[in-house]
């Protein structure tokens, strides 16, 4: 069964991820949990923590967190990590922490399940299936579909190209274009 989000395992989250605020949490969806945060209250000593990674550069992020997953899935993922920050493309957000937790900081204690957590840029986006009106006529669409072939192509190309299994208006966010 997969983790269900509760306020003591987004306890759990921020002790593993120190000086994280979560805003919100995205609605259930598949294997994983979503959260909306930042580490802008961060301390000195959480700031510590976190080494060589510039939390304070990071600013609004997506913390994504899967439990009980296999090592070869976790293999799996971190080879797509690795990909997709190679890219050089505004198609994909920048990812700018990943690791695998086994056990709870506070506590030294081993955890349920072993969880695999991702820290990537927030993107002001909506998903497709929110803004299809703006989709409308023959132009727009093609346009999108030719966005959408040239994001997809990156993972295409990989040898072994890397498979997007759940392409869905609701997996397909637009950006949002701020003034």
């Amino acid at each position: 069964m997969p983790q269900q989000d509760s306020q003591p395992f987004r306890d759990l989250i921020c002790r593993l991820l120190p000086g994280l605020t979560i805003s919100e949490v995205a609605r259930p969806s598949g294997q994983r949990i979503v959260y909306f945060g930042n580490f802008g209250d961060a301390t000195a000593a959480d700031r510590e923590t976190w080494g060589e990674h510039a939390i304070d550069d990071w600013g609004d992020v997506v913390v994504k967190v899967s439990s009980g997953i296999s090592p070869e899935a976790i293999t799996y993922l971190q080879r797509e990590i690795r990909i997709l920050n190679g890219f050089d493309s505004n198609f994909y957000p920048t990812l700018h922490f990943d690791e695998v937790y086994s056990q709870d900081p506070a506590s030294e204690k081993a955890l349920e399940n072993r969880l695999f957590v991702t820290v990537e840029e927030f993107i002001q986006s909506e998903p497709l299936s929110a803004c299809q009106g703006n989709y409308a006529n023959e132009a727009t669409i093609v346009d999108l579909l030719i966005r959408l072939v040239e994001a997809l192509r990156l993972l295409w190309d990989q040898k072994p190209p890397l498979i997007h299994r759940d392409i869905k208006p609701d997996n397909i966010l637009i950006r949002v274009l701020t003034t």
